[in-house]
């Protein structure tokens, strides 16, 4: 699977190419927020954010990641790479391969976003199968400026790809389906068109925060959120874009990679969640910190925009 994954990356490249304790009272930006009220905006955030694949299970990468960006001048595929390798260390878990590796993550700027993926769907439609409908309507069909799309793999506990259904264990009091779902490939394709204005840093930035955990595309849906994710349905000029991954984002890829992977995803939305709220908490208590449900604040003007 490895290997067919790298192979269709690459195909595809080549084809864009030529186209904790909660305290019992928080302060927040001058914002009284209690732990009830946190816990319930991290969960709104969760559902947001959150997708499970069809087997009711979420993903996660289990091996390094490959990077490879495609349609960008050389001189700014560092700043692609640099946001990747901060999400990559916000997981807490996920290194970089090394040089000469396989691609598993692919970065493509092209000027029709669609039509690129249309290409993809219909020279790979296998791959694209892996995901649920909706995301697959949203990867294909959408007018978006960013779009994404994931290849995964069941394994089981061993590592070994599951070629049936496995019956799941019960124990504990807790379910196990004992199977685990590897991101084997991601897949991000941005419009230069309609991405035009954002700082590429901004753009880097939301391309690293969908390619280490499956996301949903809910860009209207995360506007109202700390999220970097909401930057194309916010008022306001697009070059004052947030550049970097808020703390939400951070909390969140560490949250995914924490939460146990062979369970069904009513359990481990539970335990995303709590994960969530400690790294929260444990990052205002530092003196870092949004308001729950408020927009992140803008950054800095920088060169480089798309």
């Amino acid at each position: 699977m490895k290997l067919r994954t790298a192979a269709i990356l690459s195909a595809l490249c080549c084809s864009a190419s030529a186209l904790a304790a909660e305290p019992s009272d928080i302060t927040v930006n001058g914002l009284y927020v209690s732990p009830a009220e946190q816990r319930q905006a991290i969960t709104r955030f969760v559902k947001r954010m959150a997708v499970s694949n069809e087997m009711g299970q979420a993903a996660r990468r289990d091996a390094p990641f490959c990077p490879v960006v495609v349609g960008l001048r050389d001189e700014y595929v560092g700043v692609i790479l640099r946001h990747m390798r901060e999400a990559a260390a916000a997981t807490r878990r996920i290194t970089e391969a090394p040089a000469g590796c396989s691609p598993n993550l692919a970065v493509i700027f092209t000027p029709n976003g669609r039509a690129a993926a249309q290409r993809m769907g219909s020279s790979q439609p296998l791959w694209l199968d892996e995901g649920n409908s909706v995301m697959r309507d949203a990867f294909l069909r959408s007018d978006r400026a960013v779009r994404w799309a994931y290849s995964t793999l069941p394994l089981t506990a061993d590592g070994v790809p599951v070629m049936e259904p496995i019956a799941r264990h019960y124990g504990h009091s807790l379910i196990s389906t004992q199977v685990k779902l590897d991101l084997t490939g991601t897949l991000v394709i941005i419009d230069v068109n309609k991405a035009e204005g954002f700082p590429l840093d901004a753009i880097a930035s939301y391309a690293a925060m969908v390619s280490f955990a499956p996301v949903a595309h809910n860009d209207s849906l995360m506007a109202a959120t700390p999220s970097v994710l909401g930057m194309f349905a916010r008022s306001g000029p697009r070059i004052a874009a947030e550049q970097r991954l808020s703390d939400w984002d951070r909390a969140y890829l560490e949250a995914v990679y924490a939460m146990p992977i062979d369970r069904p995803w009513w359990q481990q939305r539970s335990a995303l969640i709590a994960r969530m709220n400690a790294a929260l908490t444990a990052a205002r208590e530092a003196g870092a910190g949004a308001a729950p449900e408020a927009p992140p604040a803008t950054g800095p003007d920088r060169p480089g925009g798309v």
